[in-house]
């Protein structure tokens, strides 16, 4: 689903282990109790999304989350680092 465009999507409890979810767009969407174990969410946008009691372990996260609710989120050996190769160094 990369590059999807899943706005208000409802994936409540819905199991998305290994997706591939770089660059969607997840604004809003409904992730809670969702497993995304081992994910690929990068320059993914979920603002105001709501992954309460979502699993994020081991999944690569780089977005933004502006806004969104992680309540009881587990992220056990996540990625949310920056790609530093996709840094500019001024």
């Amino acid at each position: 689903m990369r590059a999807a465009r899943l706005v208000k999507a409802r994936f409540s409890g819905a199991k998305l282990d290994g997706a591939i979810l770089d660059q969607a767009w997840l604004l809003e969407a409904d992730l809670t109790g969702a497993s995304l174990v081992g994910a690929h969410l990068f320059a993914a946008q979920l603002q105001r999304a709501r992954a309460d009691g979502a699993d994020f372990s081991r999944a690569r996260i780089a977005g933004d989350l502006t806004g969104a609710s992680l309540r009881g989120a587990k992220f056990v050996e996540a990625n949310m680092a920056a790609d530093m190769k996709n840094q500019s160094w001024a």
